[in-house]
């Protein structure tokens, strides 16, 4: 998460000046590399995973983990506005085509409904109605999709609370802490109980 003021971090003047050029770098080189859709690294295939299949839809999660990174950055800068709702427009529209169930025949479901969820939390109460009901989903959509007693694993089990690729794949911790994140940012209480399934 950017800090806002150097007092909530432990950085000198030096490496806070320094951070900050960094990230102003990052989201520079974001509005300099989206495509005319909104979006990165689309139409490229990904093979990240053991999983069938082995083709991931990396283009959303990436996009929506750089529309969480510029709704973060202050958007006062007119270029960093544009290119956050231009990602927000593609991930709507994938979103719209596929489905949250779509996504997960890509073999990262998981992955990618947690960036996306991450997204969309970034934008904040001040976002769209249509917004705040596609992140309901995605958080509804994870939690649905840990391994519990509905797929016959009992609480003293190492599956229990886990998450994996997509509604039928092994669950890891990898899968797991990405979910947990994007509950976290999507204000999701630690009591909850699909909380305390994953720890």
């Amino acid at each position: 998460r950017i800090a806002r003021d150097r007092n909530q971090t432990d950085l000198s003047v030096e490496d806070w000046a320094a951070a900050n050029l960094a990230v102003s770098q990052g989201l520079q080189w974001l509005v300099a590399n989206q495509s005319s859709r909104g979006a990165w690294m689309e139409g490229e295939r990904v093979e990240a995973t053991d999983q069938p299949p082995r083709e991931a839809a990396a283009s959303i999660a990436v996009t929506a983990m750089a529309m969480k990174a510029l709704a973060q950055a202050a958007s006062n800068q007119p270029n960093l506005r544009s290119a956050q709702d231009q990602a927000l427009m593609f991930v709507q529209s994938e979103l719209e085509s596929r489905g949250f169930e779509g996504i997960d025949s890509t073999g990262l479901g998981n992955y990618v409904t947690s960036a996306v969820a991450m997204g969309l939390a970034a934008l904040g109460s001040d976002s769209d109605p249509g917004n705040a009901a596609m992140l309901t989903k995605a958080v509804d959509h994870l939690t649905g999709g840990q391994w519990d007693q509905a797929e016959g694993v009992g609480p003293k089990r190492d599956w229990f609370g886990g998450a994996g690729y997509g509604r039928h794949g092994r669950p890891d911790l990898s899968n797991t802490q990405m979910m947990l994140d994007a509950l976290y940012d999507a204000g999701v209480s630690p009591d909850e109980p699909a909380v305390q399934r994953a720890l």
